[in-house]
């Protein structure tokens, strides 16, 4: 096991004023370190790429691990505090909790506390002595939880044994093939209670589809389904005034569009009215392209060792960031373009750009409330919108060019001068410039 390197005692005298914030700040790090954990007076800290608890190896306090894979094969006396990039195994025994994130964990061996733990997949096949709290995308346990399993997942799947209750909620399907000792409330997708499943009291679980239940499955208790809670009337207000907000947002933000980039909503206007085809291939083509790149990148990353694949992932974040965000600008804009040739059309072309946004926003707002037609009409919106805004874009930057003119000496224009000024006699009387011209004005 690494552990992180202690601070060299040094020999350097500091100033008075150094010296007192240095302990300002020693004091603030350990008030915090006793408010994170004041039954831990002594712990380990381990920072690598790879961070090994060998079997046989025995840490007798807690242990702070951080790296891109976390392997305990040993034994910790205390509680296991983890942040792994990559994975988490626990094939040996942690007598206290594990607390943290792992984007893959897997548990075979022991842990006398809790499970508690955020990540992708997280699966425990060992033994827990107390509770399993998780927070994931798949959640399984295989083997024993002395106590309660408490979840919120895409998916969860209890194949083993559970003390008391399972709770949570997933966004998929709940299935339980083991033992529970006491009560399941879920609120859930999907219920499925396979062959051997037994649950010792009451099976309720809040959803629209009624329980699947083997016939071998054994439940001592009622068998209770609960429809979706209905949101009241405060939370209707809520969300009314929310999307009121929103819409309006989106009027200002259209029509901020269309006054700051006139010459390239314009174009974006002329490729929608006359080559819709190509603004939509265009558009596919810019959505598609950042996702297959973002989705080859994880693909060489998890193949790569787990410092290079870190490394690709980090050093790739700002970058996927910012393209992120330009396609969110764009999404929002996308729209715009579409609705002014719509307007312009049912006007027989005698309303203004904004006139004509604003008048087809308020359908548009009433397609956003209909639930299956939304995700087809603002698709469609937006792929189209957006290849046409970056036709727009294109064609209005490659419709300037720089030319050279002259400037006469009368110019009003001053500019600012670095050097002292020039006697009369050298001044030129006429000096070259750089125009920008639009090609269309020439037209």
């Amino acid at each position: 096991m690494r552990f992180l390197p202690r601070e060299p005692a040094g020999a350097i005298r500091r100033a008075p004023s150094q010296r007192r914030r240095r302990a300002v700040l020693l004091g603030l790090s350990a008030l915090a370190l006793l408010l994170i954990s004041a039954d831990a007076p002594q712990a380990a800290r381990a920072a690598a790429d790879v961070v090994l608890v060998s079997e046989g190896e025995i840490v007798e306090e807690d242990l702070y691990a951080a790296g891109n894979v976390v392997t305990i094969n040993g034994v910790i006396q205390g509680d296991l505090i983890v942040w792994a990039f990559d994975r988490l195994t626990i094939d040996g025994e942690v007598e206290g909790d594990v607390v943290g994130f792992a984007m893959t964990t897997s548990v075979t061996g022991k842990v006398g506390g809790s499970l508690r733990l955020v990540g992708g997949s997280i699966t425990s096949a060992g033994e827990i002595g107390a509770d399993v709290f998780a927070i994931g995308w798949n959640v399984r346990t295989a083997g024993s939880v002395g106590r309660d399993v408490l979840s919120w997942s895409r998916s969860l799947v209890i194949d083993g044994t559970v003390g008391r209750d399972v709770e949570g909620q997933t966004w998929g399907g709940t299935t339980i093939s083991g033992a529970v000792g006491r009560d399941v409330e879920m609120t859930v997708q999907s219920m499925r209670l396979t062959d051997g499943a037994f649950i010792a009291q009451d099976l309720g679980f809040r959803s629209t589809r009624e329980a699947e239940i083997a016939e071998s499955a054994r439940v001592d208790g009622a068998v209770i389904r609960r429809s979706p809670v209905v949101p009241n009337v405060s939370v209707s207000a809520a969300r009314f005034v929310a999307y009121l907000l929103g819409f309006m947002g989106y009027l200002w933000l259209g029509i901020l569009v269309i006054w700051l980039l006139p010459s390239t909503l314009e174009r974006a206007v002329r490729s929608v009215r006359h080559d819709l085809s190509r603004s939509f291939f265009v558009g596919l083509v810019a959505i598609v392209t950042p996702l297959i790149l973002l989705g080859a990148i994880f693909i060489i990353a998890a193949l790569a060792p787990a410092e290079l694949g870190f490394t690709l992932l980090a050093v790739g974040a700002p970058f996927w960031l910012g393209m992120l965000v330009v396609l969110v600008l764009a999404a929002l804009v996308a729209p715009v373009p579409i609705l002014i040739v719509l307007g312009r059309r049912l006007s027989n072309d005698r309303l203004s750009a904004f006139a004509a946004f604003v008048a087809l926003s308020g359908p548009l707002a009433i397609v956003a409330l209909i639930p299956y037609l939304r995700v087809l009409v603002f698709a469609g919106l937006t792929v189209i919108g957006i290849g046409a805004l970056a036709r727009g874009a294109v064609q209005s930057r490659g419709s300037v060019r720089w030319v050279s003119g002259q400037v006469s000496e009368r110019s009003p224009r001053r500019r600012f001068r670095w050097r002292r000024r020039r006697p009369t006699d050298e001044i030129p009387t006429k000096t070259p410039a750089l125009y920008a011209v639009d090609d269309e004005a020439d037209d």
